[in-house]
């Protein structure tokens, strides 16, 4: 068992985590759990920004933006500024025609 997995399920159990007080790959999958939770682009801005890998970053407003597209605005788009320049033209894409779906 690596020492991610008690982090990840003490995410998932709904416990606090202190994500800044981890390192590494555990800060970034705590702040990963945080941007997959969050209800709002504010707050899916502000939790992305502590995460350090790029990678980890994308892969979790990727998915916050893929599971409420449906509610957000074009004007929302400044959730995908937090993203690398590759990952960004299809967020924006993804914000404005949001009754697309693959």
């Amino acid at each position: 068992m690596t020492r991610l997995t008690p982090l990840l399920v003490l995410v998932a159990c709904g416990q606090p985590a202190d994500c800044p007080t981890l390192d590494g790959l555990e800060r970034d999958a705590c702040f990963d759990a945080r941007v997959r939770a969050a209800t709002g682009p504010d707050t899916v801005i502000a939790e992305a920004r502590s995460i350090h890998d790029p990678l980890v970053r994308d892969a979790a407003v990727v998915a916050w933006v893929r599971a409420h597209r449906a509610e957000l605005r074009p004007s929302d788009g400044r959730v995908c500024g937090v993203l690398t320049s590759t990952e960004q033209a299809g967020c924006a894409r993804r914000l404005a025609s949001p009754h697309l779906s693959r």
